[in-house]
């Protein structure tokens, strides 16, 4: 099979939280964690990362998450940015977890203008405000 990837893929081996972009109304707090990445971070769901690249991201999740759903990775170093990726693909793998791929949709860091609607719906824009605004109060992080 041919690599399609249009960007270089780093491998790593550790937790990130994941922050769901979700319309709905919040649910209710999660049974406690039963494994290490059950562990919900400050609201968001801990996952294991694969592998990370400038357009896109593997995780690997205890959940299947819906393709096409939106999630935003909060990262404090070296600036507070967000990072909002759409997932494309969530398959079951070997370890009775879900292996996950999504591609960056947007990052926006501290020390840019917000975009326009046009780009990044109002609501969007809000979610990663909010998350940016954590970010500044270190009320998330990725671990």
């Amino acid at each position: 099979m041919t690599e399609r990837r249009r960007a270089p893929r780093t491998t790593c081996d550790g937790s990130v939280c994941i922050y769901m972009n979700e319309k709905r109304a919040p649910s209710p707090p999660p049974p406690p964690p039963t494994r290490p990445d059950d562990d919900v971070c400050h609201g968001g769901i801990q996952v294991k990362c694969r592998d990370l690249s400038r357009q896109g991201i593997g995780i690997s999740c205890n959940q299947p998450l819906q393709v096409g759903s939106e999630f935003a990775v909060v990262i404090r170093q070296p600036e507070p940015m967000v990072v909002l990726y759409g997932i494309n693909r969530c398959s079951p793998n070997t370890r009775g977890s879900y292996d996950i791929g999504a591609q960056v949709l947007q990052v926006l860091h501290e020390s840019e203008t917000p975009p326009s609607p046009e780009k990044l719906s109002v609501e969007k824009q809000a979610f990663l405000r909010n998350l940016l605004s954590a970010a500044r109060n270190n009320t998330c992080a990725i671990a």
